[in-house]
């Protein structure tokens, strides 16, 4: 959010500082958060082989950071000069390759393990093709101090929320899970997935729109700005309307198409949530 809000501001023509300065936040980020993984290893109970859920994250999720950078960033910065095809293509990419991927493993036995390191090597391949193809990250080299305290004072505030919005929405489930049992919280929990459904096309309007209410916003013109973001809502309202009635009138097809036969309590979750969405 800080390189498209910037890009769009950014007054200078060359914007090599700018797109050097994310790459080398993005970086530094990556590195940290794999080292507090690695140094959790130290403070822990946990022996590291024979991978519980815990030594999966610390193994893992460090590749995960570093295979994505390349691929992210250029999609972040396909977003900043509204290219989405582009954008679109890579963050498609992704998925079509683990699907393919996972689709040849169809019938034979595999473990969460194994699906992990396809996803990682999944990214790390379009990683690859983005880095071979693109090639931004030469822009590094043109990083200044102005550009990565900008961009670090911006993402720590929209960082900061959505790390809130996203504890929040997992404390319920957490709670259940701990004062009935984890059947109980997956009943709860499967509803939901429904909202994770809706917030995909959702996302799509919020990167579209971003640049155009900052576009808005730099020129000061307020009734643009608003016209835009008034039109957003009523088109998004008006295509999430018929989904959030079958929710509500059709529940029980929508549980089993979620989660199978075994979930039939989610019915009632699902409607009251109707309401609420």
């Amino acid at each position: 959010q800080g390189l498209v809000r910037h890009w769009v501001t950014y007054d200078d023509t060359n914007k090599k500082p700018l797109v050097g300065a994310a790459w080398m936040l993005h970086i530094c980020i990556a590195i940290f958060i794999a080292l507090l993984c690695y140094a959790s290893l130290k403070f822990s109970e946990i022996a590291p082989v024979g991978f519980n859920r815990f030594e999966i994250l610390i193994a893992y999720y460090p590749l995960l950071l570093l295979a994505t950078i390349p691929h992210q960033m250029e999609s972040w910065l396909a977003q900043a000069k509204k290219h989405y095809i582009t954008m679109n293509i890579f963050r498609l990419l992704v998925n079509v390759l683990l699907f393919i991927v996972l689709l040849f493993q169809y019938g034979s036995q595999i473990t969460a393990n194994d699906i992990i390191q396809y996803v990682v090597c999944s990214n790390g391949l379009i990683s690859l093709v983005a880095l071979i193809y693109f090639k931004s990250i030469k822009e590094i080299i043109h990083t200044n101090w102005k550009h990565l305290i900008s961009l670090f004072h911006f993402g720590k505030f929209s960082l900061s929320t959505m790390a809130g919005s996203n504890l929040l929405k997992s404390t319920d489930t957490l709670l259940i899970g701990m004062m009935i049992n984890s059947e109980s919280a997956a009943i709860y929990a499967l509803p939901f997935k429904v909202i994770e459904l809706l917030e995909i096309p959702l996302r799509g309007f919020v990167m579209t729109s971003f640049y155009s209410l900052t576009e808005s916003f730099k020129k000061n013109n307020h009734i643009e700005y608003t016209r835009h973001f008034q039109h957003s809502i009523i088109r998004l309202t008006i295509a999430f309307l018929p989904i959030i009635l079958i929710c509500m009138i059709l529940p029980g097809l929508v549980v089993k198409l979620l989660g199978g036969s075994n979930y039939g309590e989610s019915i009632y979750v699902l409607q009251v949530l109707s309401i609420a969405m």
